[in-house]
């Protein structure tokens, strides 16, 4: 049964989401997990994978841009085509992408931004409609 966990950020800025979605890969390596981070463009997935090497001066989150070198790091960040296995799959796009059911958890984090907010909200709806085992987490922006 796949997982779904909603982290909800009711008055964070937009940059709140990348950050959180470092700590939460951060959090997930920690665990023995394997994380893919899917963004919606290589822009994005490029900012992301200078964010991910410098959120955490004193801590090192092993990582890379999936398709360009070594796609067995535990941590992979990706747009486009489909992405290795991994454990869980942070969706930063507003769709859900196409190859969302070969993970067994996926996070999806919500911001306060129209372009965030409502497209989560679609998801939300289609994975309850799936039958997914859907989780909320209200955040605060200090966290």
């Amino acid at each position: 049964m796949i997982q779904v966990d909603y982290y909800i950020f009711d008055t964070a800025p937009l940059a709140q989401r990348d950050l959180f979605a470092c700590r939460l890969t951060q959090k997930a390596l920690h665990q023995g997990l394997t994380v893919y981070l899917h963004t919606a463009d290589a822009d994005h997935a490029r900012q992301l994978d200078d964010l991910l090497w410098g959120f955490q001066p004193h801590s090192f989150v092993p990582h890379g841009l999936a398709g360009q070198g070594d796609d067995a790091q535990p941590a992979l960040i990706g747009w486009q085509g489909e992405p290795p296995p991994a454990d869980v799959l942070i969706n930063l796009c507003p769709a859900i992408p196409d190859f969302h059911s070969r993970f067994p958890r996926i996070a999806e984090i919500i911001v306060d931004h129209p372009s965030i907010r409502e497209p989560g909200r679609e998801n939300y709806r289609i994975y309850k409609q799936r039958g997914y085992v859907v989780r909320n987490h209200r955040l605060d922006a200090g966290r």
